[in-house]
């Protein structure tokens, strides 16, 4: 514990030898209401694919994962409709954006662009429109509102996309590992008479882990460990983050789950942006993926 609490940042060269997982817990002593510990970190301390490629393997995948899952997150590779204060306020840059975005999404404005005003918000835009058929009594005018664009957004994975890349696989099969540890957890802590921590998502998480094992059960053996990722990959949304992100509020709406999160990096686009942030080598891309 001493150990960890002089860190001023926790990574990879971190990690004691011995140590399979590092869980990190919070409390809540500055409420006035007594709360149980929350829980604000599971890692495992290693993964199989970091083990079996090479760091030119690492940066091919990780370009070819880009550019599998881009076209398909968000509004054709962008996200507009996260208002937790994530994509940041509207600039003169996001205003440039933004017009890019809605002239490559057909779909996206409900009228002809000429026929819609769009305004600048606090932390969105409104575009506002006449209707079509206006009801007796009703308003003439109605907006649809899109936070600033974002590269990335929300997707479903493809079931082949874990087929082509085990990292993916492992992804999802480690957050069953932590789920798993968890629950051993809460029965020391009960057994102690000290609070189980994370009990919604873990409860939510176990419904899922279950209907995979289910899955698994019924499968033919040359497709029961794909099988068994895929139905409990379809539990989870997915979201790729590929810019910075700031304190932000998160809504869920199917109940508690835990978030699973991998970072890749890869060459600087011509861009020349760096993505998320947070390559320990300063000059590198990097996009996030998760999973809730």
């Amino acid at each position: 514990m001493n150990y960890l609490m002089n860190l001023q940042y926790f990574g990879n060269d971190d990690v004691i030898e011995d140590i399979d997982a590092t869980i990190i817990l919070g409390d809540f002593h500055l409420e006035a209401n007594v709360m149980p510990p929350k829980l604000l970190l599971l890692r495992l301390s290693g993964m199989l694919c970091n083990q079996r490629y090479s760091r030119q393997d690492k940066d091919e995948i990780a370009n070819s994962i880009y550019s599998a899952i881009r076209p398909i997150t968000g509004k054709r590779g962008y996200e507009m409709r996260r208002f937790g204060g994530s994509s940041g306020s509207p600039t003169h840059e996001s205003d440039l954006n933004l017009l890019r975005v809605l002239a490559e999404n057909k779909g996206v404005l409900p009228r002809k662009a000429w026929a819609t005003v769009i305004l600048r918000g606090r932390d969105r835009y409104y575009d506002i429109y006449r209707k079509c058929n206006v009801s007796e009594g009703k308003p003439t005018f109605t907006h649809v509102e899109y936070s600033p664009p974002r590269d990335g957004g929300q997707f479903s994975m493809p079931d082949i996309c874990i087929a082509r890349y085990p990292v993916l696989g492992e992804m999802s099969y480690l957050k069953m590992q932590c789920v798993t540890i968890l629950v051993a957890l809460n029965k020391i802590r009960v057994a102690n008479n000290e609070e189980p921590v994370a009990i919604g998502p873990i409860e939510q998480e176990m419904r899922s882990i279950q209907r995979a094992r289910k899955s698994y059960k019924s499968s033919p053996d040359s497709m029961r460990m794909h099988n068994f990722i895929s139905v409990f990959n379809k539990c989870n949304g997915y979201s790729m983050v590929a810019y910075p992100v700031g304190m932000h509020l998160d809504r869920f709406r199917e109940g508690e789950s835990l978030e699973n999160k991998i970072l890749f990096t890869m060459r600087k686009p011509r861009c020349g942006s760096r993505g998320r942030g947070g390559s320990i080598l300063g000059d590198r891309y990097v996009f996030a993926l998760l999973d809730w």
